[in-house]
């Protein structure tokens, strides 16, 4: 396996800066049956997960027991084939606030490098753990969108 090469953004003027990402020991890809990933997806909020064809789950271990979730594969956008999309599922209650978020994004974005040329990431603007595990990656924010619904 090589070592992921994602562009990460503009930083120090105009030099376009490139981040590898090593694969995380503790990470491991998974099947979504499995109990431990059902209690996990369920204890997320996200007991409902379907993954699109060609995504990998991800799960982030201490030990035995699994205390993360993260999935990639390709954005689904038109045109997009070269374009990797990350769901990072999330970290549990327990755990959260070790680093645990960074690590696995770090895994997937590195994972996601191995078959896709490009990443863009979107989170709400209320996400603060994701915008800064965003920011630690060496994102920079381009852009704001909002959403809006009829009540």
């Amino acid at each position: 396996m090589g070592i992921g090469r994602f562009p990460s953004g503009l930083r120090n003027g105009s030099a376009r800066v490139h981040v590898a990402w090593l694969p995380d020991p503790e990470v491991r890809p998974l099947d979504a049956g499995r109990p431990d990933v059902q209690a996990a997806l369920s204890d997320l909020g996200r007991a409902d997960l379907a993954l699109r064809d060609g995504w990998t789950l991800h799960g982030l271990f201490r030990g035995q027991e699994l205390v993360a979730l993260g999935a990639h594969g390709a954005s689904g956008r038109p045109g997009g084939v070269f374009e990797a999309s990350i769901d990072m599922i999330g970290v549990r209650p327990a755990f959260r606030g070790q680093g645990l978020g960074r690590r696995l994004h770090a895994h997937l974005l590195g994972r996601a490098a191995e078959r896709h040329d490009w990443h863009r990431g979107g989170t709400g603007a209320d996400n603060h753990a994701m915008r800064r595990i965003f920011e630690h990656s060496g994102s920079v924010l381009l852009g704001t969108q909002r959403y809006f619904r009829q009540p």
